[in-house]
């Protein structure tokens, strides 16, 4: 600011944005340059402007407006006096967290300034409000033409707020007694309503957790928003049990918490079938298999269902961060078609990952079909091929989970019994049709039948079609 003020012109107009701070600091000798600047008569306006106005910083700031001339015969003499405009309570929040100030509020504030400096050419928004038409007056809360003596009594701090006032309040006509008596009933009321409120949620709370202990050792340590969810989208306490301790484990925020109960994942974690109590020690199997599920929903697919390989695995990579939610907490995906060169021949398992947690590589074969008994042959050589190509030292074997459209429990369970390789296979959908009671799923028309209707083809639409 002194390197600026050094090179105004004798009759100039200088203005800056600072922070806050620099109306009323005092480190490191900014209150005497401060103090040198006001004395010297060069403040010509302070404004302070409301907090969020930026994208890049929360930080509130103020305009400067600083003239080397106060008396230079193209506005009136302002010498020894000063303008402050306190404009805080301007703008209207665009978002959550962005203010804007509309166009009157940046007239409201030009005009304030031009009208109280003399500047003729502009029209004031504050005529016929003091000082006649086009004239300035000041008005309590948003701005005041200080003397140097005020400022001086301020100990030459520069903020606003200290010189325009509270803004004025309108009488309403209420007597005070009356007003006093009015409001404290009203208080009374408030406060009955919400010890009655209170009563009603620690009744809910001992009906939702009648288990003290799990409340002060689960429940307490989760965020108010996610216990309103597990209070509102759950109906039992086993459920609510269940979701609080993978919120607590894994740090699910209150959206991924809803995202997980309507996906129903308790119903799914750890139901996929495998041999791993058979190809791994009990410690590592028991986790191994709580880290897979069955069904899995790849709903951001889309209804409908890609019918080849290459498109699952497309689709998938494209929403790889929905993927890696669907899939679980320390899963970190490697790579798509990695090559794999066996011997003289080249082969492209279709999904690589790494688990944090496991210390494991997993390969993730998709298939747009039924299971077949063959399918768990081709993981098991992918997976020999990443522990001998790929592993580190430190890892642990490779898991292999195989994600089928469909599959027949007694069929795999066959082909996994004599597979030495820890193998996980499960079944993929777009939607969770098993949500739908059985006895309704014969009862609705299938897709042939609603295309028939539409067509207005009667023998399809009734079942009677050749096919």
């Amino acid at each position: 600011m002194q390197h600026f003020i050094h090179h105004l012109a004798p009759t100039g107009l200088a203005g800056f944005v600072l922070a806050n701070g620099s109306m009323s600091s005092n480190q490191s000798g900014e209150g005497e340059i401060r103090k040198a600047i006001i004395e010297t008569d060069l403040v010509d306006c302070m404004v302070a402007l409301p907090g969020q106005l930026f994208y890049s910083t929360q930080i509130p700031v103020c305009l400067w407006f600083l003239t080397r001339n106060k008396k230079n015969g193209r506005f009136r003499d302002r010498r020894g006096e000063t303008l402050f405009i306190d404009a805080r309570k301007l703008g209207s929040m665009v978002d959550r967290t962005h203010r804007e100030l509309t166009d009157d509020d940046l007239a409201k504030i030009a005009g304030t300034y031009h009208a109280w400096r003399g500047d003729k050419t502009s029209p004031s928004p504050l005529a016929g409000e003091g000082r006649g038409e086009g004239g300035y007056a000041d008005i309590p809360g948003f701005c005041k033409a200080a003397k140097l003596d005020d400022i001086r009594k301020h100990g030459h701090v520069l903020t606003p707020g200290r010189y325009v006032g509270a803004e004025a309040v309108e009488d309403d006509g209420e007597p005070f007694e009356d007003k006093m008596k009015r409001l404290a009933t009203t208080l009374r009321e408030q406060q009955a309503a919400a010890a009655k409120l209170d009563t009603a949620i620690s009744a809910n709370l001992r009906e939702a957790w009648p288990a003290q202990a799990i409340v002060q050792r689960l429940i307490a340590q989760l965020p108010w928003r996610q216990n309103i969810a597990l209070l509102e989208k759950l109906a039992t306490h086993e459920e609510r049990l269940w979701y609080a301790a993978k919120t607590l484990e894994h740090g699910w925020s209150q959206p991924i918490l809803v995202v997980q109960i309507e996906a129903q994942a308790h119903r799914r974690q750890g139901k996929a079938q495998n041999n791993f109590p058979a190809t791994l020690p009990p410690p590592d199997s028991d986790l191994a298999v709580q880290v897979f599920k069955d069904p899995y929903l790849f709903d951001f697919l889309g209804t409908d269902a890609p019918r080849r390989e290459a498109e699952l695995e497309q689709g998938l990579v494209a929403h790889i961060q929905k993927f890696l939610l669907e899939l679980g907490q320390g899963f970190a995906f490697v790579g798509r078609q990695v090559h794999l060169e066996i011997g003289d021949d080249d082969f492209y398992l279709d999904l690589l990952f790494y688990h944090l947690k496991l210390r494991r590589y997993v390969v993730i074969e998709l298939k747009a079909r039924k299971f077949q008994p063959g399918d768990g042959a081709q993981l098991g050589m992918y997976m020999t091929a990443v522990d001998r190509l790929l592993c580190h030292p430190d890892d642990k074997p490779t898991l292999g989970l195989l994600l089928v459209r469909e599959k027949n429990r007694v069929l795999v369970e066959y082909a996994l019994g004599g597979n030495t390789k820890p193998i996980s296979v499960a079944e993929w959908d777009t939607r969770l049709t098993h949500a739908l009671p059985e006895e309704l799923q014969t009862s609705l028309p299938t897709i042939e039948q609603i295309e028939a209707e539409l067509s207005g083809d009667e023998n399809v639409a009734s079942g009677n079609g050749d096919e």
